[in-house]
């Protein structure tokens, strides 16, 4: 997918102050970091956990499936409360963790203890080349909405 940029020279004052705006944007990208979050990270690691590992995961022991089973019902892999899933894939929920590292990087993750453990035996953040597609097609449309917004005309390719 590719996106070309025209410009339309009206003032250039407003020319000058349109390009830093977009500058700003690319070099301080806290905003647009938030939404890859909100649009593709988090509902990416929600599909991971629906899917239990997208079919990796191993299956829990006969022993610990029936004590799961007997208090918490049947529920799927890494889900018995909620509780991590909730936390790592909701933005603000209890427990996660979105927190800005500097200008340009978000810590995405989950505050509860033991989700770390879990994950070693059941890893999570497991993406593919779609998943990265994915969030990479979120910066390109948020730079494009930038753009717009600062008066760039933006076209889709």
């Amino acid at each position: 997918m590719f996106y070309r940029f025209y410009v339309q020279v009206e003032g250039l004052d407003r020319l000058r102050g349109a390009v830093e705006g977009l500058r700003k944007d690319i070099e301080e990208p806290q905003a647009i970091l938030e939404a890859v979050a909100e649009r593709a990270f988090y509902p990416i690691v929600q599909e991971i956990f629906g899917s239990e590992g997208r079919g990796t995961w191993e299956d829990l022991t006969p022993r610990y499936e029936a004590r799961k089973r007997a208090k918490y019902g049947d529920k799927p892999i890494m889900q018995q409360t909620g509780a991590v899933i909730t936390s790592l894939s909701k933005g603000g929920a209890k427990m996660n963790i979105q927190v800005p590292q500097g200008r340009d990087a978000l810590l995405v993750g989950s505050a509860i203890p033991y989700s770390s453990l879990a994950s070693k035996k059941r890893p999570i953040f497991m993406f593919n080349q779609g998943d990265h597609a994915q969030m990479g097609d979120v910066v390109v449309d948020e730079l494009a909405t930038s753009a717009k917004d600062k008066g760039f005309q933006v076209e889709k390719r």
